[in-house]
């Protein structure tokens, strides 16, 4: 099953039900109980979560980031919320700010803003107004331009998506051939990309002039998610082979996480399932998303089983959505690691953890980051 960019992410009322930062909602992930937390749950003060690791994690869909070392989750606003890999800046969108007149067309077109802030203040450095319909947007490595898929408003009736770069004031500067699944920045601001069943990575940086490194013609599911390694050597990236339908009230993503080296060598999946899968149905296909790197490349950052939504209960005059428990956790793994299945039989046994969050109480609770979107691990400012 081939996805769109619409398939990735849910309807509204959705949306609305899904506890995106592992806490505040009545369907609070189980608590986790690392060393440093006390046998009711709470935080001593001025001490740390995850082993002392660092950073925030930049959480597309919910437009929130989580600091890695406080556990706390901080709004942001705005769409396609991306860090920079430095963490000094992060860019959004404002959506269908204004109308505007076009020569082409007999009707207006609607403003997108693209919005980079310095991710110290979140004040906004620069921006952009575009004619278009733009998201999922990357600042590269230098932070000097902006990759994003965009749909041209400008021309009347334009239908088509693509891979486009603007420099930072705007200025177009490369667009793609249609078709493009995904894509990253390189840590020399070279694009790497998937596209028509296979990894491809540019020759140069803003080219287009492509290398293909992996043939992915023979793995059921569409490369999505691509997340280029800290150093460069090695992308990250889902197999997507199945999502919930369109008007559907549950939200899930089944798909295994895949690597491959930036030089064509090593094609292989890291992480699936360990729940029984019914060969017979899809609901219970493996469900692992949004890998992520540390900053430092040390851990990956997954997402296993995660669904959220409800079911409809139409016996009522007015008919309810009931929540649906959601079993999905986000793990820290080491990068180190071969391959894995999630959960795991033993939380720590080989450095698998789960991401502690504080919850809606102040409790450490295991989080689990909603991969309806992507998320990006940056340095703290």
């Amino acid at each position: 099953m081939k996805l769109t960019k619409h398939s990735y992410f849910s309807l509204a009322l959705i949306c609305v039900l899904c506890a995106c930062d592992g806490g505040g909602s009545d369907n609070e992930p189980p608590a986790a109980q690392p060393a440093d937390v006390s046998p009711d749950g709470s935080l001593p003060a001025g001490d740390n979560l995850n082993a002392g690791l660092d950073g925030r994690i930049y959480i597309e869909e919910s437009s929130s980031y989580l600091d890695v070392r406080s556990g706390e989750m901080v709004e942001v606003g705005g769409s396609s919320l991306s860090p920079s890999s430095d963490g000094l800046e992060y860019v959004t969108v404002d959506e269908d700010i204004d109308r505007v007149e076009t020569d082409d067309c007999f009707y207006s077109v609607e403003l997108d803003r693209v919005k980079i802030h310095d991710a110290a203040s979140g004040a906004v450095s620069t921006s952009f107004d575009i004619p278009a319909d733009i998201w999922h947007v990357r600042l590269s490595p230098d932070r000097q331009y902006v990759a994003a898929f965009y749909k041209d408003d400008n021309k009347c009736l334009e239908t088509s998506t693509r891979l486009s770069v603007f420099a930072r004031d705007g200025t177009p500067v490369i667009q793609s051939v249609e078709g493009i699944d995904d894509f990253d920045w390189l840590p020399d601001s070279r694009l790497v990309l998937s596209w028509k069943d296979a990894i491809y990575v540019e020759k140069e940086p803003l080219s287009l002039d492509l290398r293909r490194v992996a043939d992915l013609s023979g793995i059921e599911g569409t490369a999505i998610w691509l997340a280029a390694s800290p150093d460069g050597s090695s992308v990250l990236f889902e197999m997507a082979t199945g999502t919930n339908p369109f008007n559907s009230t549950v939200s899930y993503r089944n798909a295994t996480v895949w690597s491959v080296n930036t030089d064509g060598t090593e094609l292989k999946q890291i992480a699936t399932s360990a729940r029984p899968d019914d060969p017979a149905t899809d609901s219970d296909d493996p469900q692992v998303n949004a890998p992520t790197w540390s900053p430092d490349g040390s851990m990956l950052l997954l997402t296993e089983a995660f669904t959220s939504g409800g079911v409809v209960d139409d016996v009522p005059v007015i008919p309810t959505v009931i929540p649906i428990d959601n079993p999905g956790i986000t793990y820290l793994v080491p990068a180190t690691i071969d391959s894995v299945a999630l959960p795991p039989t033993e939380f720590a046994a080989d450095g698998i953890t789960p991401l502690e969050v504080l919850g809606s109480n102040g409790t450490v609770v295991a989080g689990r980051l909603s991969p309806f979107g992507s998320q990006r691990w940056a340095p703290s400012p």
